[in-house]
């Protein structure tokens, strides 16, 4: 995710971006997307308003008030914060918003940039299983509402989390191990010989068998090789049928 979002923290990307056939360059990213850290960086004795009024006049200044005003009441309605519009964000010596809806308005900020493409990390970190399964419902309906394309990245999904998205990428010793639909995930590792149990957590069992703490690492490396002989195509499912035609979607990138 860090080269995704043009930051840097250690190691040495490699690798080529485009967005809409152009390279994504710093100035590309600041037109196109935006992104939510890990931890949400909000100001504590600001309401729900106050932040998004400061992003919104931020990222869109040519707004007159009444247009802003709109804005930010459709930020407010499209993460579910109506009624806490003026509760502050609060921290560990002021109370304020929960954990979910601290990450909800995050996320709202990010949408006042009005992205294409909006990068998330660990967005179901730090918040409980029902705010998670929550907050990956309502993104999956924001995708798909405003046209963009939502990526995140995710340690140990459960199921529930799991099953809200679209497609999948796993990340293993630097390399892919699977990318493609994440309903077709469970299939293809099937296909090369390491069918997952009856009733299991796919995401969970996956992540089992690219990790070499859980699985030797020359059964790891097997994994690794398998994948990349087919050349980076994803996996679409046994019948082989080419990819559907792009839409707003969100890719769950898996890393160890």
């Amino acid at each position: 995710l860090n080269m995704l979002t043009l930051s840097k923290k250690g190691g040495v990307p490699q690798g080529h971006i485009r967005v809409h056939g152009a390279p994504f360059t710093l100035l590309k990213y600041n037109e196109t997307a935006a992104s939510v850290e890990q931890f949400d960086t909000l100001w504590a004795s600001l309401t729900v308003r106050d932040h998004l009024e400061h992003a919104v006049r931020l990222y869109q200044p040519q707004l007159d008030a009444a247009a802003r005003d709109a804005a930010v009441q459709d930020l407010m309605k499209s993460v579910g914060l109506e009624d806490q519009q003026d509760v502050k964000a609060g921290n560990e010596f002021m109370r304020g918003l929960s954990g979910g809806n601290k990450r909800r308005l995050s996320i709202a900020v990010a949408l006042a940039k009005r992205p294409s493409v909006l990068f998330l990390d660990e967005p179901t970190s730090g918040v409980d299983s029902a705010s998670a399964v929550m907050i990956m419902s309502f993104l999956k309906k924001i995708a798909q509402a405003r046209a963009i394309t939502i990526a995140c990245t995710i340690h140990q999904p459960p199921a529930s989390v799991f099953a809200g998205f679209d497609n999948c990428m796993v990340l293993s010793m630097g390399r892919v191990a699977y990318f493609g639909k994440a309903e077709s995930m469970g299939e293809y590792f099937a296909s090369v010989g390491n069918a997952p149990p009856p009733d299991t957590n796919i995401a969970e069992f996956v992540l089992d068998l690219v990790n070499t703490d859980f699985t030797p690492e020359a059964g790891v490396r097997t994994l690794l090789d398998q994948w990349a002989e087919r050349g980076g195509k994803p996996y679409h499912g046994a019948s082989g049928e080419p990819a559907p035609a792009p839409k707003p979607a969100q890719a769950d990138v898996l890393a160890r």
